[in-house]
C-alpha cells in the first residue's frame, strides 16, 4: 500500500487531489459497502474499450464521441468506513491546464409541457415512436461542500450507482443511477437492462404494489425492443431475459427487465464492446427509433445534455468493467446547481402528467440535495 500521507479519509485525499489540480471519479456501486477513488492528471480522450482496458474511469457524454477514460493513476479503495488501498501518488501539476467556460448554461424560459406538446406533434406526424425530452431544474448552490451531498446520495440510493466526477472538459457532476448499460463479470458473462416507466414508491413500501398504467408498459416495452433489437443486428440468440419487475430506486419504482448474456456460448470475444456501441444511447433516454428521436433531441431540448444519458463506470477493476447510464445527476457550478431529469413521451402521453412526474424526479433529487431526506 503506497499513501500519499498520514490522513486517510476520504476527504483527505480529495483535498489532495483537488490542490493538485488533478481529476478524478469517487463511485460506489449497487448494494455495495466499497468506496473507491480513482485520479490522474487528466482524462485521456479515447474510446471507453471493456476489452483490454486497464483499471480506470470510463466516461462517455450522452452526444459526443469518442469519450474520455479517467486512468487510476491514483486509486483509494474503503470497506465499511475504513481505508484498505491507497496506491499511487499525487504530484500537483507544473501547469493546471485553463478549463473552458463552465458557466451555467442559459434556459430558454419554455416549460416542460411546451416541449411536450412540441415533441407530441412531431410522434403524432410518425417521425418517432418515444422520445426521451429531459429538462434541467436550477438551484441555488447548497451551503454543504460537494462530498457532503454525495455521502447523502450515497444513504438515499443504497440500490444504484452513486458518484462524483470531475473532470477540466464537463466540471463537477455527481449522479445516482438504478440503470445498468453493460457490465463485463468473470471474464465470461455479459449483463445489461431495461429500465423505463416511473412510480412514487407505494405507501406500503413495496415496489410490488405499484400499478402500471399502458403508457408506462408501453415505454418500458420499447426500451426491451431495442436491446433485442440490438441482439439481433449482431445475431446474438443466446441470452437469458427476466423480467419485467417493480424495482425501487430511492423513493421511486421503476420497471425492470435484465438481461444476462454467456460469452463463451456465443464465441464472440468483442462482445461487451459490441453491445456498449449499439446500446448507447438506449430507448429510455433517448428514443425510437434512435437516429429518429436524437435528432428532434437536438431540435427541442434547449440545453446541452453534456454528462446526463451518457454513460460512466469503472473499466478493469477487480477484473469486472460496469458502465451505468448517467440518470438523475446534477452538474456544479461556482454560484448554482444544474439537476438533470427525463422522461419518455409516446403518442399516449399526457404533458401535464408528464410534466408532475419530471417534478416527481427533480424534487426527490432536489430533497437529497437540501437535506430533507
Amino acid at each position: 500500500m503506497t499513501t500519499t500521507g498520514t490522513r486517510t479519509s476520504v476527504d483527505a485525499f480529495l483535498d489532495q487531489i483537488q490542490k493538485a489540480h488533478w481529476s478524478f471519479a469517487l463511485f460506489r456501486e449497487p448494494s455495495s459497502k466499497v468506496i473507491h477513488l480513482m485520479a490522474a492528471p487528466q482524462p485521456v480522450r479515447a474510446e471507453p474499450r471493456i476489452i483490454g482496458a486497464r483499471t480506470g474511469f470510463a466516461i462517455r457524454p450522452f452526444d459526443e464521441e469518442p469519450g474520455y477514460v479517467l486512468p487510476a493513476v491514483f486509486h483509494a479503495e474503503w470497506r465499511d468506513g475504513g481505508l484498505v488501498r491507497a496506491e499511487g501518488e499525487i504530484v500537483a501539476r507544473e501547469e493546471a491546464s485553463t478549463p473552458p467556460d463552465l458557466a451555467p448554461q442559459k434556459q430558454d424560459g419554455a416549460t416542460y409541457a411546451d416541449r411536450v406538446y412540441r415533441t407530441l406533434r412531431n410522434l403524432h406526424e410518425g417521425i418517432a415512436d418515444k422520445v426521451v425530452m429531459s429538462d434541467t431544474v436550477r438551484l441555488t448552490v447548497p451551503e454543504e461542500d460537494p462530498l457532503t451531498i454525495w455521502k447523502r446520495l450515497e444513504s438515499a440510493y443504497p440500490a444504484a450507482f452513486v458518484s462524483m466526477v470531475k473532470t477540466p472538459e464537463y466540471g463537477l457532476w455527481l449522479g445516482a443511477t438504478p440503470e445498468l448499460l453493460v457490465g463485463w463479470e468473470a471474464s465470461r458473462y455479459v449483463r445489461t437492462m431495461a429500465l423505463a416507466g416511473t412510480k412514487p414508491m407505494p405507501s406500503s413500501g413495496d415496489p410490488d404494489d405499484s400499478s402500471w398504467s399502458q403508457k408506462e408498459i408501453e415505454e418500458h416495452a420499447f426500451v426491451v425492443r431495442h436491446i433485442i433489437e440490438r441482439f439481433k443486428q449482431i445475431r446474438l440468440r443466446e441470452y437469458e431475459e427476466t423480467g419485467p419487475r417493480a424495482v425501487a430506486a430511492g423513493p421511486v419504482v421503476h420497471l425492470r427487465t435484465d438481461f444476462v448474456i454467456d460469452a463463451h456460448a456465443t464465441e464472440r470475444t468483442t462482445l461487451p464492446d459490441d453491445l456498449r456501441t449499439r446500446l448507447h444511447p438506449t430507448s429510455a433516454v433517448c428514443g425510437s427509433p434512435t437516429k429518429d428521436a436524437l435528432n428532434l433531441i437536438r431540435q427541442i431540448e434547449p440545453h446541452d445534455r453534456q454528462l446526463y444519458a451518457g454513460y460512466w463506470g469503472p473499466l478493469a477493476l477487480n477484473g469486472e468493467s460496469h458502465l451505468y447510464v448517467n440518470l438523475r445527476c446534477l452538474r456544479w457550478y461556482d454560484d448554482a446547481v444544474d439537476l438533470f431529469v427525463g422522461g419518455g413521451i409516446t403518442r399516449s402521453s399526457d404533458p401535464e402528467r408528464e410534466a408532475q412526474e419530471i417534478q416527481l424526479k427533480a424534487d426527490t433529487l432536489r430533497a437529497v440535495i437540501v437535506g430533507q431526506r
